[in-house]
This record gives structure tokens, C-alpha cells and sequence, in this order.
């Protein structure tokens, strides 16, 4: 797989902390937020407007951020953006934008809740799992990247985690809470080239998906899941 260009890698770096601020497509919830990006490589880039607006909501429909189910898909500068049910603040917990130039944005975030001693924890799978299962049957069919030719970088952060804890298997195979290090509000993922049969990419991808579990000082340990 080719290396992900600098420009992509700082780029998605600098909308993570946009998110973190606020700069959002929507107005989002407080709490620990997973954003990633799915930047089509340059021969893979078509028109958006190409699109129609039956397949997005359909397409928007199927697809869970962090396991939060989206709605209202509409029209938004030149692409598509859905998001997550409101409340009553009109904040919501999710959303996916589809830009003009078929960048795919998603941010979810994870449900947090007390989990032994610790108040705000979260689980890793809640992002994990649905990205698994809907690159291949959701993503890679809008992006135009099941040929043998289309690929795309996947680039993943989460932020706004500093003074939680993840839930994930220790490595003595006990599932409990791993608080993140003090000051650690943002972490970044390694890059992932995904196309084609996803066999070529899975490995890459959970490989990607160790680095939190590397942050709270696990070594070996993989959810069963993956």
C-alpha cells in the first residue's frame, strides 16, 4: 500500500482540532469524539453531484458513526451531510458529511457511563465494529473503491478523552477500564490505504486500531472482535 501523502495526514489533523473546538457540520454534544476521514485518492475522485439524493439517504442511512444511527440527510455546500436525533439543545451525537470532492467525514461519539471506579468510560468497539462491517458493504461502494484500481486514506482521531477511560480485555483477559493517561485529549491513528478486497487492507486497519489500547500501556491484547 502506498504511504499517505503529508498534506492528507496534516489536513485531517488540523480537522480533528477543528472538531475539538466546535467547528463541526452540526452542532455536536459534549464528551469523547471519534472523527474519522476517508480521502479518495486523486484517480478515484468523481463528482459528488453525481449522486442522487435517493441513494445518499439510503447510504446515510445505513451508516453508524460510533454506532449512532443518522438521519436528515440533506444538501450541504455542494455535498450531503445526515446527522444523529437532537436534543432538546439541537446538538446531536453524530453525523457523516459527504464533501464535493467525495471526502467522507464522520464523527461519532462513544456512550460514556461509570464502569467500576471510574465515571466516564467508554468502549473502543463502538467505532471499531460498525467501521469494520460498513467499509466494504457501505463506504467502498460510494467512494467507487471495490475495482482493483480505487483506493482511498482512512485517517482516524479521538479527542476529547482526556479524564476518561476505555473498557477493553487487560492482558490477563479481564475486560475493565483503562484510564487515558493525564493530558492526553487527542489521539491520532496511523493512516490506513483501504481499496479493493477488503484482505488487502483488514490487517492494516486493526493493526491502527491498537494504538489506544498502546496508550494505556496494553501490549498484546485484541478484543476478540477483531
Amino acid at each position: 500500500m502506498p504511504d499517505t501523502p503529508f498534506i492528507i495526514v496534516e489536513r485531517a489533523r488540523r480537522r480533528t482540532a477543528q472538531v475539538r473546538l466546535g467547528n463541526v457540520s452540526t452542532s455536536l454534544q459534549d464528551g469523547p469524539k471519534w472523527v474519522c476521514q476517508i480521502v479518495p485518492s486523486n484517480e478515484t475522485q468523481s463528482d459528488v453531484g453525481a449522486i442522487s439524493s435517493t441513494r445518499m439517504a439510503a447510504t446515510f442511512g445505513s451508516l453508524k458513526p460510533a454506532n449512532v444511527s443518522l438521519t436528515n440527510c440533506v444538501e450541504h455546500e455542494g455535498g450531503w451531510l445526515a446527522s444523529s436525533a437532537r436534543d432538546e439543545a439541537g446538538r446531536c451525537r453524530a453525523y457523516a458529511h459527504l464533501g464535493v470532492d467525495r471526502t467522507l467525514e464522520m464523527v461519532g461519539m462513544p456512550g460514556v457511563g461509570p464502569w467500576l471506579d471510574e465515571r466516564d468510560t467508554w468502549w473502543p468497539g463502538a467505532y471499531e465494529l460498525p467501521l469494520l462491517e460498513q467499509l466494504p458493504a457501505i463506504v467502498a461502494p460510494l467512494l467507487g473503491l471495490g475495482d482493483k484500481t480505487g483506493s482511498a486514506y482512512l485517517l482516524m482521531s479521538l479527542t476529547a478523552i482526556d479524564g476518561t477511560a476505555l473498557v477493553t480485555e487487560s492482558d490477563n483477559g479481564i475486560e475493565r477500564p483503562f484510564r487515558i493517561p493525564g493530558g492526553v485529549d487527542t489521539v491520532h491513528f496511523s493512516p490506513v490505504c483501504i481499496g479493493g478486497p477488503m484482505v488487502r487492507w483488514r490487517g492494516a486497519l486493526i493493526a491502527a486500531f491498537d494504538r489506544i489500547r498502546h496508550l494505556v500501556g496494553l501490549k498484546s491484547t485484541r478484543p476478540f472482535y477483531l
